[in-house]
């Protein structure tokens, strides 16, 4: 029997991603209705990346793309290239990516939660509330992608961090997604430095 057993934890965890996914994914082209302009120059930026390197407005691999009256960060932007290489400039190209960002966070959270209170069930049940929470199955269903990828990116350098408590040697992958953190949305740069001073200490 304990053979099985020792399966049933990984069987979870994947249908709690294999739930999250199609929950954020299907149907992302016309729901919600509505395509901002936001989202539109997230998918018109990677398209013009992927065809030339530059931005719309001619800039070589920018780490800040100049948008309509602001500046988006790089991490969405950049992520978004491969869909759009594979389903065109399309709205479903966007919101998959953000949708794909949703997912990823359900699993960092199995991870992290499964690290903070070194209980890999807590670590079920905190993925499985998150995949139905339905503030982040909406937003990953759009492609106001900054705020998505903002969470996996945070979650994951703080549970490397921790894992580095035991062996230091993750230690450097925890700075550099930590670093990463900082070019998927704004609020990082209100919350990542006091974090990584806490971190330190």
């Amino acid at each position: 029997m304990s053979r099985y057993r020792r399966w049933v934890l990984p069987a979870l965890v994947l249908a709690i991603v294999a739930l999250a996914m199609p929950v954020r994914g299907v149907g992302v082209d016309d729901n919600p209705p509505g395509f901002f302009t936001d989202e539109a120059s997230a998918g018109y930026n990677a398209y013009t990346i992927l065809k030339s390197g530059h931005d719309q407005h001619g800039e070589s691999w920018p780490l800040l793309f100049r948008s309509v009256g602001d500046y988006k960060l790089p991490v969405f932007i950049y992520s978004t290239v491969p869909l759009v290489a594979v389903l065109g400039l399309t709205e479903t190209a966007v919101r998959l990516t953000s949708a794909t960002y949703g997912t990823l966070a359900v699993l960092a959270t199995f991870f992290f939660a499964s690290v903070v209170f070194r209980d890999r069930w807590v670590g079920v049940a905190a993925a499985f509330f998150l995949a139905i929470l339905p503030w982040h199955i909406h937003y990953s269903r759009t492609g106001f992608g900054e705020m998505v990828s903002f969470l996996p990116f945070l979650v994951l350098a703080v549970t490397l961090f921790l894992l580095g408590l035991r062996h230091n040697k993750l230690w450097p992958l925890a700075a550099i997604v930590l670093g990463l953190t900082l070019y998927t949305y704004r609020a990082a740069w209100v919350v990542v430095p006091p974090l990584a001073l806490f971190l330190g200490l």
